[in-house]
């Protein structure tokens, strides 16, 4: 298995543009632990959505096997993440090809966590599920 992680507000502020360009409540994978919140604000909905998401994949049975790749070290070296995944499929016994030529690298944004008011809203929200429910792994 591979998973593909995001440093959490990033994560959540992307989900947040995504229901607000679709009119949504809700974009993607509700998780069972997020029903009930549909008079949340959207700041909430989605800091749970990511939190609960996340907590998941890091209490998961398969995690040892799991080869996690991290969004952002994926957009600055693409490279070598790749050569990183296609080693991990190796050991599994799996031969994947490359088709493409990669860039060298991908742009994505980089949130200020202290001047953008979405982003402070989320990391609130984060913060009060963590010291709720317990801290997420961090994103290293």
């Amino acid at each position: 298995m591979i998973r593909l992680k995001r440093e959490p507000v990033s994560n959540a502020l992307s989900l947040l543009k995504s229901m607000r360009r679709g009119n949504s409540g809700w974009f993607s994978v509700k998780p069972r632990e997020c029903e009930g919140l549909d008079t949340a604000t959207e700041h909430e909905r989605v800091a749970a959505q990511v939190y609960w998401l996340n907590r998941r994949l890091d209490d998961a049975a398969c995690v040892s096997k799991m080869l996690t790749v991290h969004y952002e070290e994926l957009c600055e070296n693409p490279e070598r993440e790749i050569e990183r995944i296609r080693q991990f499929c190796e050991r599994m016994g799996l031969s994947i090809a490359r088709k493409f030529n990669l860039p060298k690298k991908f742009h994505f944004n980089k949130v200020d966590l202290n001047s953008d008011s979405d982003a402070i809203a989320i990391r609130l929200a984060l913060t009060e599920l963590e010291a709720k429910h317990g801290k997420l792994e961090s994103v290293e």
